[in-house]
């Protein structure tokens, strides 16, 4: 564990680093060297100051981050758009 061992301290540090736009409980858990059922515990404790994307990852695992690094409104539209395209339309036939 690092020198600083307020949980909040490491588990923010975790989210924050820059190599990553959002971390997975098991990845914070690694880097912070708490377990993961302690990252709930900070996560829970502080959830005003973490953001928890809409989707989870590939393996259906939350995605977090902190607030202040949490998607801006041109991600959420690009992100809208992708989803958009890969929904079909449906088009009501004329039942004449």
């Amino acid at each position: 564990m690092s020198e600083n061992s307020d949980p909040w301290i490491l588990v923010q540090s975790a989210l924050e680093d820059s190599r990553w736009k959002f971390r997975t409980i098991p990845s914070v858990s690694r880097d912070s060297g708490l377990s993961e059922d302690a990252v709930r515990d900070v996560l829970a404790d502080h959830e005003s100051q973490i953001y928890c994307a809409v989707h989870p990852n590939q393996f259906g695992q939350p995605l977090y981050t902190t607030v202040g690094r949490a998607p801006r409104f041109r991600e959420f539209i690009g992100n809208l758009q992708k989803y958009a395209s890969k929904t079909p339309l449906y088009f009501k036939q004329d039942m004449r």
